[in-house]
């Protein structure tokens, strides 16, 4: 009997990593393992090791704004520090143009330190001398006159010098509790944000459930949901040729799972804020939380375990029941 290794655990949210090893082989009936053990898979060989994830300064948002900068569905964005601010104020007026932009710490999470600004003095006042994004505020779709954004949890997978976008059909929409106004009232979506203002109100749905709310038109609808995948194709086919590059992962199959945060406009175009590389999977208080173990199961059954077993599995035709692969160039 070989213990199956996951290389880089550390980057492997807790709860993913208990579901995928211990919790996967009692449902799977191959044994229960000691928690804070590896779990031991049988035949499973050790000689081709499942790296997950990747370093975290390739999650930081400066690093991704350098890969999204300039495309046509990440709003107009720019890289700040206090000091460099104060050095260049009439150029930062001149980017913000009396428009409503906020500024985001670039290590930021549960919406900590996200501020709305609309000069250069207001963008000195919210930020120091660590990294900031300064972005453009898009103007948002609004359900039931609140802001919303969606989440499609989706992977990117190496294999055998390959990559793959494995796309799935879970995500999440999350609402602000409070109605939506010019000012930071109703402006954030967070889940843990929202739990502090009000958690009796529902403020997270299923994606697909979401949308039959929101668009009643099934023409219009459908047409959102390609657009939203799209998005999703798009940025990952940039953080595949970044991976390229500078990629220090020896493991024959690498996994990465991210979390895209995005946006419709009034008009319904599609933008992407962030994706986040932790992206909340597995909280129990999400709507999604069955449909995401799942997902996870169909991925441990169909991907991860014939890789580790065989290692010759052809992901390009499969296409499952909450999972499809699509080659990367």
């Amino acid at each position: 009997m070989i213990t199956i290794n996951f290389r880089n655990t550390e980057y492997l949210p807790a709860k993913l990593l208990y579901f995928m090893v211990y919790e996967y082989l009692e449902r799977r009936g191959l044994g229960k393992v000691e928690k804070g053990k590896m779990g031991d898979f049988g035949n499973y060989g050790n000689a081709k090791l499942l790296g997950w994830g990747f370093k975290d300064a390739h999650t930081y948002k400066k690093y991704l704004h350098t890969i999204f900068r300039n495309t046509d569905f990440y709003p107009e964005s720019m890289i700040v520090k206090k000091s460099w601010v104060k050095q260049n104020k009439e150029l930062v007026n001149k980017f913000i143009n009396n428009c409503d932009f906020v500024v985001k710490p670039d290590r930021g999470q549960s919406g900590n330190g996200i501020r709305k600004v609309r000069d250069v003095e207001e963008v000195v006042g919210r930020i120091d001398d660590n990294f900031w994004i300064l972005q453009r505020v898009v103007e948002p779709r609004l359900y039931d006159g609140r802001k919303f954004d969606i989440r499609i949890f989706h992977f990117i997978l190496r294999y055998k010098d390959s990559y793959y976008n494995i796309l799935t059909k879970c995500g999440v929409a999350k609402t602000c509790v409070k109605k939506y106004t010019n000012s930071m009232n109703g402006f954030l979506t967070n889940i843990m944000h929202n739990n502090k203002i009000d958690n009796s109100r529902p403020h997270i749905f299923n994606f697909f459930d979401f949308m039959k709310k929101l668009e009643k038109n099934e023409d219009k609808r459908k047409e959102i949901i390609v657009s939203v995948y799209d998005v999703i194709r798009k940025y990952s086919q940039l953080l595949c040729n970044k991976l390229k590059e500078n990629n220090d992962c020896k493991s024959e199959a690498q996994i990465m799972l991210y979390g895209p945060d995005i946006i419709l406009d009034k008009d319904n175009k599609v933008y992407l804020l962030e994706t986040n590389c932790s992206p909340g999977i597995l909280i129990k208080s999400e709507i999604n939380h069955l449909i995401e173990k799942e997902m996870l199961l169909e991925l441990m059954d169909n991907i991860v375990m014939p890789i580790l077993g065989r290692g010759d599995v052809n992901l390009d035709v499969y296409k499952g029941k909450l999972l499809f692969i699509e080659k990367l160039s």
